[in-house]
C-alpha cells in the first residue's frame, strides 16, 4: 500500500539557503520553497498542517524560529513540549528524533518537535541533518500531515554550510518519498546519496 507524501515548504530567509534548496529540489514533486518569515507564511498557508522545529533537546523554544513559533503560537507551546519530553523522553529528547505534538488553541495544528542538537551549539556531524529531516517526514506521515514546513536543519547556531543541508534534507526527502511509494522494497535505491563530504 502507497503512502501519500506531504506538501512541503522549505523555510529559507536567507539568499545562500533559498538558492541551496532550490538546486537540491529543483526535480521533487510537492516541494516547494517559502522565503519569507515564520509568521507571515503561516498567514497565507492556512492549509500547513505540520509544523517543524528544529529544537533542542530540552524543548526550550528561545532562539531563532524556535522563537517565533513560541510567539506565533503563545507560551503555551514550550510548556506543553516540556512536558510532553519529561513524560515520553525521560526529561531529554534524543538528538536526530521527531515527536508529534499537538499545538494547543490550535485545533488541526501538529509542531514536530525535531531536535538538532542538545543545546544550542555547533554541528559537528553534518549527517544529524538527515536523521532530522528523515524523522520529521517519517512522524508527519504517521500522523496523516497533508502539509507541513520545514526549516533549515543545522541554520543558525548549528553552522552547516546551506548546500551541505539541502543535501543531506534531499537525501533524506528521496528515502521516505521511495518508501512511500514502494513499502516493500527490500532495497533503496537512494540510500548511497547519503553522503557527509
Amino acid at each position: 500500500m502507497k503512502h501519500k507524501m506531504p506538501m512541503v515548504y522549505l523555510l529559507a530567509m536567507q539568499p545562500e539557503l533559498a538558492s541551496a534548496f532550490a538546486q537540491a529540489f529543483n526535480d521533487a514533486e510537492d516541494v516547494k520553497i517559502a522565503r519569507e518569515d515564520f509568521a507571515s507564511f503561516m498567514d497565507r498557508h492556512p492549509e500547513v498542517d505540520g509544523i517543524v522545529s528544529p529544537a533542542n533537546s530540552f524543548g526550550l523554544l528561545s532562539g531563532g524560529l524556535d522563537k517565533a513559533l513560541r510567539d506565533y503560537f503563545g507560551k503555551e507551546l514550550q510548556d506543553t513540549v516540556r512536558e510532553r519530553i519529561k513524560n515520553a523522553w525521560c526529561g531529554e529528547q534524543t538528538v536526530g528524533t521527531s515527536m508529534a505534538v499537538d499545538i494547543p488553541g490550535f485545533p488541526g495544528k501538529t509542531l514536530l518537535h525535531t531536535p538538532t542538537m542538545r543545546t544550542p551549539s555547533k554541528i559537528t556531524d553534518d549527517l544529524i541533518v538527515y536523521s532530522c529531516m528523515r524523522s520529521a517526514l517519517m512522524e508527519a506521515l504517521k500522523s496523516g500531515l497533508d502539509a507541513i514546513v520545514v526549516p533549515a536543519f543545522g541554520g543558525g547556531s548549528g553552522q552547516i554550510p546551506a548546500e551541505v543541508i539541502a543535501h543531506h534534507m534531499r537525501s533524506a526527502w528521496d528515502q521516505i518519498a521511495e518508501w512511500a511509494e514502494n513499502p516493500h522494497v527490500k532495497t533503496f535505491r537512494t540510500t548511497a546519496k547519503v553522503k557527509t563530504e
